[in-house]
């Protein structure tokens, strides 16, 4: 989430794919296989279902107010791990 991509972005065969509070300047490869969802990302594939007009996709035009995020670890430089909350 939160990220610009100046070129195209292809997912390869991902079956899980989410894509928040972006912009896709190069915009979105058509492929992957289901459950493909842009939330508040400028450059998104249309939204539809099925695949009778290429691969089905969820796109919600803007990003709900609260977010919660889950904890996740990170190591700084000097290899010390810090628990993000």
């Amino acid at each position: 989430g939160n990220s610009h991509i100046e070129g195209n972005v292809q997912s390869g065969s991902q079956q899980q794919w989410i894509t928040r509070n972006s912009q896709l300047d190069g915009g979105f490869a058509e492929e992957g296989v289901w459950n493909m969802v842009f939330v508040g990302t400028s450059g998104s594939p249309t939204a539809h279902c099925g695949t009778d007009d290429g691969l089905p996709y969820v796109v919600l035009d803007s990003t709900p107010t609260v977010t919660a995020e889950k904890p996740f670890i990170t190591i700084d430089d000097a290899g010390l791990y810090y628990l993000r909350i």
